[in-house]
């Protein structure tokens, strides 16, 4: 017969095992919040954006190319503000959070990623430019390719600019949901 204290002795270290073994384990493919769902990008933006801390959220947009070169990564949001290099944060909660090659050549890896928070992207239509800014190297030519992410949805594109091309319009869409409603006046405005 096995004494009292033993049986206890050995409960106690059976829990203690599937204890540590739950909080250790869990599931690792889960994305801690505010961070990237990798499943959803292709794997070398997902990297890059992994590499420089990138956030994500309900809507999110990405750039990626190979080069010195300076392209920009622009969303103008549903209030019509535009989240770009100059103006990196706006009302609506979109950011600007990764912006590469800006002060020359820092990256012939770069990536560029504006984000809305989780449950923060305003209802509205956005649209998603490239603009090339600025050339830092030989290649003229820059081939780039572009993710939005839209709630659970990648939508992927490609193209190539030069210097001198005009910003291109990349994606345009509408975000159904709950607008906020803005605040009334409490006093006419005088006249």
């Amino acid at each position: 017969m096995i004494a009292p204290r033993r049986i206890l002795g050995l409960i106690c270290g059976v829990c203690a095992v599937i204890l540590v073994v739950g909080c250790s384990g869990g599931n690792s493919s889960a994305p801690a919040e505010g961070n990237r769902p990798q499943s959803l990008f292709s794997a070398d933006l997902a990297e890059r954006l992994d590499r420089h801390d990138a956030q994500t959220g309900d809507v999110q947009a990405s750039l990626i190319w190979n080069n010195y070169n300076d392209l920009d990564l622009h969303i103008i949001d549903p209030n019509d503000e535009r989240i770009y290099f100059a103006h990196k944060r706006a009302r609506s909660g979109g950011e600007l959070d990764v912006d590469m090659n800006a002060r020359g050549r820092e990256s012939n890896e770069p990536v560029e990623n504006i984000y809305f928070p989780q449950g923060g992207a305003p209802a509205g239509r956005y649209r998603v430019y490239v603009h090339y800014y600025a050339k830092h190297d030989s290649d003229n030519l820059t081939p780039f390719r572009c993710e939005v992410l839209v709630k659970d949805e990648v939508h992927k594109f490609s193209g190539e600019m030069s210097k001198g091309d005009p910003i291109r319009l990349i994606y345009e869409f509408t975000l159904e949901g709950k607008q906020e409603k803005p605040i009334p006046l409490l006093f006419s405005p005088r006249r």
